[in-house]
């Protein structure tokens, strides 16, 4: 998918590339012929890349498309530059004006014209050079059947889109909460394995198990790690520890952690849920469960973990395992229906037809469920609904595979490039984080992905709060969190649709967790970087 974020970022330069020519300061200085040409070397090189897509799986086409997208984001960087001196400019102007003062121009500023110029010049030999190497490796122009810029405002009413409601899990639910409350109060330590294939629903499950009354009643206290890594015992018992304190642990040593916990935990029933474990091996296990022996010092505490390892589930070491299948049809139908369709309207018996045809295909899994039926509501024609139903994807043989190119079928089906770039841009997040909404807004908007809407009347914020809704009903966040008017506050992602944010934004977006100075020193040429 690596030519999805060169068209969006080339979609974005071809606009600001037509503000900046106009401006004063490139008239005056005599960019706007280079600027005229850099945007007509784009327009030709943007043509091509809808072709690209059906031949992105060859690795000449992978290396012209990275080539393509270092001159976009070198084009990029420049305008910047000349967008910025404009805005001097034009500030500075306006203080000599106050003043009253008259500056003659200095040599700094012919150093500067002359260095963009030149800069300006070179990305133009760049592009003519990649657009050649396009024609010599058999790319055609093609172009869009409609600008996807227009496709920012769909359908204006959809169904209530915005929680991933539990279905079909109550026997599950009942279960865990007996196993961890009723079934071995003489134990000090009770581990709960939830096992599945990605997208079956156990984090749901398990956020649904750790909120419920009961296990507030029973449990003095509780903290929740998302794992998703392989790590050591000794960071695990960090991790613990700092959830539980709110602060990192003073010592890594495995002793001092185990006694940092026991101060924490002390005379204290506790329920720990270890979430996106990935780590299989038996004496691990054993060897995390002796270290929380030593720190429980109350009979009934619980470990609840969520995993796609099914070897987890096996372990004969007081583990008590919980594998979920696969929804039943009428209990997908139900998920699928609630997202797709608007309640209260009537709704061709074609569409539902179709729709129960998908469902069929979703295996159970209400992921799937979710994410197809919320890009469904936003379209009501049989065509579209016809093209998912006979989509390619369906027919790959692995489980894990048809998720995957679904969720990807799902992020090439929103309204335009602008959504999708903010989307991608998620991935700077860690897994499991919880994204306030006014402020990934602002993050969007500081990084230029957003713009005013001059033609609808709507200032930089309130576009940007239109894709975050947009994001939300079409179930690439979730765990929406609302104020007390229900205005939508925080949210986060599964993390399967996390991974195709990291998938996306793999040569743009780098996160490094407890970096050293020699791990900064290595980071390759990314837009975007994070320390956790």
């Amino acid at each position: 998918m690596a030519e999805a974020l060169v068209t969006i970022a080339a979609e974005g330069i071809l606009k600001k590339v037509l503000s900046i020519a106009a401006g004063e300061l490139a008239i005056a200085w005599g960019y706007e012929e280079k600027l005229t040409s850099l945007h007509s070397k784009l327009e030709m090189v943007r043509a091509k890349l809808l072709d690209a897509e059906g031949k992105k799986e060859t690795r000449a086409v992978m290396v012209w498309l990275k080539q393509l997208k270092d001159a976009v984001d070198e084009a990029d960087d420049v305008l910047d530059e000349v967008d910025y001196e404009m805005l001097r400019r034009q500030i500075k102007k306006q203080d000599r004006m106050a003043r009253k003062v008259v500056c003659l121009p200095s040599l700094k500023k012919f150093s500067f014209r002359y260095k963009i110029g030149h800069k300006i010049q070179n990305i133009n030999e760049k592009l003519l050079k990649i657009n050649t190497e396009a024609s010599s490796l058999g790319l055609q122009n093609q172009h869009p059947a409609c600008p996807v810029l227009d496709r920012l405002y769909w359908r204006e009413t959809v169904p209530n889109q915005e929680e991933f409601k539990i279905v079909g899990r109550d026997n599950d639910k009942l279960h865990i909460i007996e196993l961890l409350t009723q079934s071995r109060k003489e134990e000090k330590i009770i581990i709960v394995p939830i096992v599945g294939m990605g997208g079956i629903g156990k984090t749901a499950l398990a956020k649904s198990v750790y909120n419920d009354k009961k296990i507030e009643q029973h449990f003095d206290v509780k903290a929740w790690l998302c794992v998703s890594v392989k790590i050591d015992i000794n960071e695990l018992l960090a991790k613990i520890y700092e959830s539980l304190a709110k602060k990192k642990p003073t010592s890594d040593l495995r002793t001092n952690l185990i006694e940092s916990l026991k101060e924490q935990l002390a005379s204290k029933r506790y329920l720990l849920v270890l979430d996106d474990v990935w780590v299989k091996e038996r004496p691990y296990w054993e060897e995390f469960r002796s270290c929380m022996l030593n720190v429980s010092s109350q009979n009934g505490s619980g470990i609840l973990v969520t995993t796609r390892k099914h070897e987890i589930g096996t372990h004969d070491m007081h583990m008590d395992a919980c594998h979920l299948n696969g929804l039943s049809d009428n209990h997908c139908w139900d998920i699928f229906r609630e997202k797709a369709f608007v309640a209260g309207t009537s709704v061709s018996p074609e569409l539902v037809k179709i729709g129960g045809d998908i469902v069929e295909k979703c295996g159970g899994l209400p992921l799937l469920l979710n994410v197809i039926g919320g890009m469904l509501a936003h379209y009501n024609d049989i065509e579209k609904w016809l093209s998912i139903k006979n989509s390619k994807v369906w027919d790959l043989e692995e489980e894990r595979d048809r998720v995957q190119k679904n969720l990807e079928l799902s992020f090439d089906n929103l309204p335009n490039s602008i959504v999708k770039q903010c989307f991608a841009y998620c991935s700077i997040f860690k897994k499991d984080t919880v994204m306030e909404r006014e402020e990934l807004v602002q993050l969007w908007m500081a990084l230029g992905l957003v713009q005013a809407d001059e033609e609808r009347n709507k200032a930089m914020e309130d576009v940007g709060n239109d894709i975050f809704q947009i994001l939300v009903s079409n179930s690439m966040f979730q765990d929406v969190k609302r104020d007390e008017y229900g205005y939508i506050t925080r949210c986060s992602m599964h993390d399967l649709v996390h991974d195709l944010s990291l998938s996306l934004s793999k040569h743009e977006s780098l996160c490094l967790e407890d970096a050293t100075n020699d791990d900064i020193a290595c980071v390759p040429r990314v837009k975007h970087l994070a320390f956790y």
